[in-house]
């Protein structure tokens, strides 16, 4: 163990030097960060995309679902109950990592998971009254 300095002498400290260095992700050359912000926006209008689209089938299946089982409300709680189970299984078989959520965040997430539910229900509840799926 060092003896601590004297009053009159700094304490002497062991200096290490480190320098960053950029990683290249593949082996051509670096991308610009002007052509990676312009691939990130591509990525995000093709996900915008397809959620459109997805959306688009989920109302189409959820109207002809409704034709013929004209309950909107079991349909929400069946699609939910699905989601559900999906989601536990592939928390037990570590498909999925489970996310830990604390009391704060649980409180600021389950106003938006309500509104999230209501929002599917009233949507099943027009496609069942309405005879078009434009909403």
């Amino acid at each position: 163990m060092q003896s601590p300095a004297p009053a009159n002498q700094e304490p002497e400290f062991e200096c290490v030097m480190v320098r960053a260095t950029s990683v290249q992700e593949s082996a051509g050359a670096a991308e610009s960060p002007k052509s990676k912000s312009a691939e990130d926006t591509l990525v995000l209008g093709i996900l915008i995309g397809l959620w459109y689209l997805f959306n688009i089938y989920f109302n189409i299946y959820n109207k002809q679902v409704l034709k013929v089982f004209p309950y909107p409300l079991t349909v929400t709680l069946v699609q939910f109950a699905v989601g559900t189970v999906l989601v536990m299984i592939m928390w037990t078989f570590n498909l999925y990592k489970r996310p830990k959520i604390s009391g704060a965040q649980l409180a600021a997430i389950l106003p938006l998971a309500l509104v999230h539910t209501l929002g599917n229900l009233f949507t099943n509840l027009s496609l069942g009254k309405v005879a078009c799926f434009i909403h």
